[in-house]
């Protein structure tokens, strides 16, 4: 908290003299903004996270071309703020909007396509979207299966994210079969990291895994004896 009200200090110092200095809607306001709102959320200050970034966008809106990436990252981080306020529907909207401008200003296959469907499946999954999570979380690992060398870690994390998504939906029929075939790659993740001396992010990835297989495999039993 303490490098936290530094940061802020600072941040807002800089702000105020770049008021005074530069034009109302000078991009550099706008990353000023950002920045103030980025240690806000730091704090789970939520609100005033939100303030500052809309004020950034804002700024961005009139200085910057309208698929400019740093109107992306903008709507990104209210996404963010929304989705850890619980408003699902707002963060959606603004996950799906950092998407479409990520779709004009980047390559196809650039790995921030890859955490926006990241971010979009994590949301349909609190909204109890299951099959649109699963969806958004396929499309991640695509992506990355594409723009990431093969034993990158984020492969392991998409399909924890996948499993995770298969473990929260109650409906069996839908979920069983997905979660099977990406469990199974448990053995896969554990091969990718031994070209890494990664010994720790080994151990927390793929024990999620196997923790979550155990759960479904027991949650599975419970459904099937009912």
């Amino acid at each position: 908290m303490g490098e936290n009200s530094k940061a802020l200090k600072y941040y807002e110092k800089d702000l105020e003299f770049e008021q005074k200095t530069l034009p109302p809607n000078h991009p550099n306001l706008a990353s000023s903004y950002n920045n103030i709102g980025s240690v806000y959320y730091n704090m789970g200050e939520y609100s005033k996270a939100l303030s500052s970034y809309e004020r950034s966008l804002e700024i961005q809106k009139i200085a910057l071309p309208p698929n400019h990436p740093d109107l992306a990252i903008s709507y990104n981080n209210i996404g963010s703020v929304y989705d850890n306020m619980g408003e699902y529907s707002k963060a959606l909207s603004s996950y799906e909007r950092s998407l479409e401008i990520w779709k004009i200003a980047l390559p196809p296959n650039h790995p921030d396509f890859a955490r926006s469907y990241n971010n979009i499946g994590n949301v349909y999954r609190n909204m109890g979207e299951y099959s649109k999570a699963l969806s958004s979380h396929e499309q991640s690992l695509e992506i990355k299966k594409v723009a990431l060398p093969p034993n990158h870690p984020d492969l392991g994390s998409t399909y924890n994210n996948i499993g995770l998504v298969n473990l929260s939906c109650p409906i069996q029929s839908i979920c069983y079969p997905m979660i099977i075939a990406r469990f199974l790659m448990v053995n896969v993740i554990d091969q990718l990291f031994q070209h890494y001396n990664q010994n720790h992010s080994k151990i927390l990835i793929t024990g999620d895994l196997k923790l979550n297989i155990k759960k479904f495999q027991s949650s599975s039993r419970k459904v099937n004896d009912q």
